[in-house]
């Protein structure tokens, strides 16, 4: 069974590409499926200094059949994806002096072939790393526990558990196993991300294997992606696709493993919408938030609970300021759905972010996340944990008693 990359295997089949690559390091690379090569009708040079036929490795690779070997497609995966500029970087920095290239100008090619030839793990884990800003809608499952001082760690044996865990699920789901966990912890930002590498459900492409109608039966690859945040004491989930189970598997799992307690984080968010109903536009105040030179309301959602299941939404540039020029007023309703068009300091051009509570949020922009949380936490978006909420409340009674 062949992975995400072996439906598109033919996307690396290009000699041009092969051709960047030292031929001593490709021929480490390919050695493996040696066997596949020569059933495929290509027997693979023994000594690097034979010259490698690349129209005959291009049409194998370009035309793969239904035994292509998994690991074969993955590993071209991964080179293809960091051999970029700036995945060099990260190899170069990564690895260090312990990495030897042939050739005092490697191709950036050259470089993914050696770093994987090194240290495969670390080629995944900076593959895996760039998938941690393409996230852009996220559900929260806030804790009633006070934060931590610090951080929590995850280290390999939590790690271990979690991968095991996670396997145990995606396997009896149908999504396979072999599921691995990346931890990128941001203390600066007080942050501790993970990256969840799993397998979908498996699907089937029509392919051409010497000029005849076939297929490759393969599994998807997808990451997820769970941010701990300290300060909210929160979890922060994205997942592709959304399943709700997947949900519950890490809330519970990360619960367990950081805090030991798998009820460590509520099954529900704290995302609300109710400053928008009680303050209207002053609820939009950005005012001492870097990065944020405005906010208004551009969508609102309010779910009738007495027409029958009926949604009443309203858009516009700015829709509280229609509601004051046009004497509009808004149904009694849930708010169920709202978005917030922001003015950024660093664009011209206005991003929203679209707040669904209780849990979810979705953004324009990958790192958008940051400054805007400050601005929902601000204006009380974001609701404080229950411990917090207690304490905010004993000190205001404190206060009122002097």
């Amino acid at each position: 069974m062949a992975s995400t990359a072996g439906a598109f295997l033919p996307r690396f089949a290009n000699a041009e590409t092969l051709k960047q690559i030292a031929p001593p390091a490709l021929l480490a690379f390919f050695e493996p499926f040696r066997e596949y090569f020569a059933r495929r009708g290509y027997e693979l040079p023994k000594d690097s200094t034979v010259s490698l036929d690349y129209p005959a490795l291009t049409s194998i690779l370009i035309d793969p059949d239904r035994y292509v070997p998994p690991d074969l497609a993955q590993r071209l995966y991964l080179v293809h994806e960091m051999a970029t500029e700036e995945g060099m970087q990260q190899l170069i920095e990564g690895l260090g002096e312990s990495l030897s290239v042939e050739g005092h100008d490697p191709t950036s090619a050259d470089v993914a072939v050696q770093a994987f030839l090194k240290n495969r793990n670390l080629l995944e884990e900076k593959h895996a790393e760039q998938f941690l800003v393409r996230s852009r809608s996220f559900r929260v499952c806030v804790s009633s526990s006070e934060p931590p001082r610090k951080l929590p760690k995850c280290g390999s044996s939590s790690r271990a558990n979690l991968e095991r865990e996670f396997d145990e699920w995606f396997a009896k789901h149908r999504r396979g196993r072999g599921s691995k966990l990346f931890v990128f912890p941001r203390s600066s930002e007080g942050e501790l991300w993970f990256l969840v590498r799993h397998g979908l459900a498996m699907r089937r492409e029509g392919t051409l294997d010497k000029g005849e109608s076939s297929s490759i039966f393969f599994r998807p690859e997808v990451f997820d992606v769970v941010v701990y945040h300290r300060e909210q004491n929160a979890l922060i989930l994205h997942t592709t696709p959304y399943v709700k189970g997947i949900l519950e598997l890490y809330r519970k799992g990360f619960g367990k493993e950081l805090f030991k307690n798998e009820n460590y984080f509520a099954a529900d968010g704290n995302y609300t919408l109710q400053p928008l109903v009680d303050k209207g536009a002053n609820a939009l105040d950005c005012e001492g938030i870097d990065g944020i030179k405005s906010v208004s309301l551009h969508e609102i959602e309010i779910f009738l609970s007495k027409g029958g299941g009926v949604f009443y939404s309203l858009r516009g540039d700015d829709v509280f300021a229609y509601l004051e020029e046009s004497g509009v007023h808004l149904p009694k309703g849930r708010w169920n759905k709202a978005v917030l068009s922001f003015e950024f300091s660093d664009s011209v051009k206005e991003r929203s972010v679209t707040v669904w509570p209780p849990s979810r949020a979705s953004y324009k922009r990958d790192d958008d996340r940051m400054v805007v949380e400050q601005f929902l936490k601000k204006n009380q978006f974001l609701k404080a944990s229950k411990a917090k909420k207690k304490a905010s409340d004993e000190l205001e009674a404190a206060v009122g008693r002097t």
